[in-house]
């Protein structure tokens, strides 16, 4: 396959940071790669509609699983995704290594395949290489995020590129945040040419007083941007941490919630076992007290009966006295 074959690595070209994207006709962005470097601007914009995107998919509740340069088409209105052209279970330099374990694609593994392609982009290689799917494969799964450089770009890459996915950035929200965080001091630090250009216009038309105000001002917006970046990073790292902790607490409810039913079947078992126990106990009393009365009425008719002859015995003895019985003399 094409794709193992080792890319040249380019060195990054800061006279070309901020280089306009024009594009005048449909081409992917694998075709783009190979013509010519990649500015970081235009690098950072590609990866800003990519990001967009691959958002409004999510949205959509549903996912793209194959992401790379070669389905990122550049059209002159914008980019378009299109589906992936390699047969699914062929590792490449963009999947993620959940994927490779046959667990199915979803949004994180997405982010990770994006991470893979703004790499690509801005250092003109891939994070992870090897010459045979195999080892390719091992390189997904183990090796570190190699450093462009960048620190913010760093971070940014540490976030979409981390080997677990309940590690990685959840959201592509969150990626924008950063992506425009990091235009905005491109903008600032990435031309030192042209900035060397303007502050001589700058001083041959405006006074040094004046440009001594300014400059203070871009350091202070500098400095407030890097700091705004820290604090996305660190929102971002808390964030992670309580998504993580919300799915500890749904896995504990449904657990409680199946324990709890199973202890509510139980007792409505026992409840159950009890009534028909009771009712039996109603039907055995109902049988004692028919017996007791039967009892009670043979009683009644024994008594009866045992009066009856007592009085007939009497009136016999009364009519026929008996004689007396004078002893035999010897």
């Amino acid at each position: 396959m094409g794709w193992l074959k080792p890319r040249p690595e380019r060195e990054y070209t800061r006279e070309h940071a901020l280089a306009p994207v024009i594009t005048l006709e449909r081409r992917t962005l694998a075709q783009r790669l190979q013509e010519r470097i990649v500015p970081l601007g235009e690098a950072l914009r590609i990866g800003m509609e990519v990001a967009q995107a691959l958002r409004n998919l999510h949205d959509e509740e549903r996912v793209h699983g194959a992401l790379s340069p070669q389905s990122i088409e550049l059209t002159p209105s914008g980019i378009e995704l299109v589906s992936a052209r390699t047969p699914r279970g062929v590792p490449t330099p963009y999947s993620a290594p959940e994927v490779l374990t046959g667990q199915p694609p979803d949004a994180r593994s997405d982010i990770f395949s994006f991470g893979a392609v703004l790499f690509e982009m801005i250092e003109g290689r891939w994070p992870f290489e090897g010459d045979t799917p195999e080892s390719l494969a091992v390189a997904l799964q183990r090796d570190p995020t190699p450093p462009t450089g960048n620190p913010a770009v760093d971070s940014l890459l540490s976030h979409c590129l981390a080997k677990d996915p309940a590690a990685r950035c959840q959201r592509m929200q969150k990626l924008q945040v950063e992506l425009r965080l990091i235009c905005v001091t491109a903008r600032r630090t990435d031309s030192p040419v042209r900035r060397d250009h303007f502050d001589a216009a700058v001083r041959s038309e405006i006074q040094s007083a004046l440009e001594s105000q300014v400059e203070p001002r871009f350091q202070s917006q500098e400095t407030s941007v890097v700091r705004l970046q820290q604090c996305v990073a660190t929102s971002a790292e808390r964030l992670n941490r309580v998504e993580q902790s919300i799915a500890v607490a749904e896995r504990l409810s449904d657990a409680f919630a199946a324990n709890t039913a199973a202890q509510l079947h139980a007792l409505e078992q026992t409840i159950r076992a009890q009534a028909a126990a009771l009712e039996a106990a109603r039907t055995a009393l109902a049988q004692t007290d028919d017996l007791v009365e039967r009892i009670v009425e043979a009683l009644d008719s024994l008594q009866t009966t045992v009066l009856e002859r007592s009085d007939f015995i009497s009136g016999s003895v009364t009519a026929y006295p008996s004689r007396a019985v004078r002893p035999i003399s010897g």
